[in-house]
Parts: C-alpha cells; sequence; structure tokens
C-alpha cells in the first residue's frame, strides 16, 4: 500500500494498526519493505553475506504467502450449557482478544459474531467454518465487521456445535 501509513516504512506492523492510522490491513510487498533493494559496490559475496537480491526474493515470497493465506483470525468455539464461547483463537493482529467478539444467538445452529472496527483489517473472502468433535457441516457469511455462522448435524438438521471458523482476508 505505497504512500500509507504503517509497514516498515514507519516500523508499524500492519495488524496491529488503529483505526486512527487507518486500520489494521494484510501486508503487502511495499509494507515488507518493498523488492527495490540493490547491492552497493563492491557487492556482496553471494551465499556469504546477505545481497538485494535475496532481500528482495524473500520479500515478494512472503507477500505471496500472505495474500494466497490470508487467514486474519481463527476462533475456536464451543457450545456449552446454551453459549457459544471462544475458546481459543489464532490471529494476526498481536492486540486480538477473544473478549472482543460478541455471538448473538440466532437460533438453533445460527450465531452472528460481531467485533468493534478496527480489530481485524477488512474480510475479503468468504469465512470457513470446520465443525469440531462431532459430524457436521457450517457455512458462514459475512459484512464488515461480522460475521454469521449456521450449522448442522450429518442429517442436515440445525444443531448447536462446537466449530472453527476462519475469518479471512
Amino acid at each position: 500500500m505505497s504512500g500509507s501509513y504503517g509497514g516498515a516504512q514507519d516500523g508499524l506492523y500492519t495488524y496491529d494498526l488503529t483505526v486512527a492510522q487507518g486500520g489494521p490491513r494484510v501486508p503487502d510487498e511495499e509494507d515488507l519493505g518493498g523488492v527495490e533493494i540493490e547491492n552497493g559496490d563492491p557487492p556482496p559475496q553471494k551465499g556469504a553475506e546477505r545481497d538485494g537480491d535475496m532481500d528482495n526474493v524473500q520479500t515478494a515470497t512472503l507477500a505471496g504467502l500472505v495474500r494466497t493465506s490470508a487467514v486474519l483470525c481463527r476462533l475456536h468455539v464451543e457450545y456449552s450449557g446454551g453459549s457459544y464461547v471462544v475458546v481459543a483463537l489464532d490471529a494476526m493482529g498481536r492486540n486480538v482478544a477473544a473478549s472482543q467478539f460478541t455471538p448473538t444467538v440466532n437460533g438453533v445452529g445460527d450465531v452472528t459474531w460481531s467485533w468493534a472496527a478496527g480489530v481485524l483489517p477488512p474480510q475479503t473472502r468468504k469465512p470457513r467454518v470446520t465443525v469440531q468433535g462431532a459430524f457436521g457441516h457450517g457455512y458462514a457469511t459475512f459484512a464488515v465487521d461480522s460475521l454469521r455462522v449456521f450449522l448442522a448435524d450429518a442429517a442436515g438438521t440445525p444443531t448447536d456445535l462446537d466449530f472453527e471458523v476462519e475469518i479471512r482476508g
């Protein structure tokens, strides 16, 4: 995101940018330092010292990995005692906590999760739901700062189940 705030140019981790800083985002090559690093004169000895080509290829590779596997956050959710609870989460942002995700039960096997603006980068892909510990299936729809998870047992009957959902950027 050339010309924007954050990334290597400012020494700021793009997943942790505040709303005032433009909000969190998935980094691109420019955020990661760019791919225009040139060797000095004399050039470093290839294989023995770091050189521009090596840094440029590593930056392009990292940017490619982030683009193709952009899981912003994975919620591990259990249904217990009539409530859905985030029991663990994996997130790229260091300031993301389970307490920032609020469930709203819409019916059996139907729960909406919402969070405040700036907690995660914008979702750009459909979330991925995986049922845990039971036969069943799930799918999700999404909006800017929320997603809705639908769950069913193996027969297709709406059922409250444990699941993981990947929020994707």
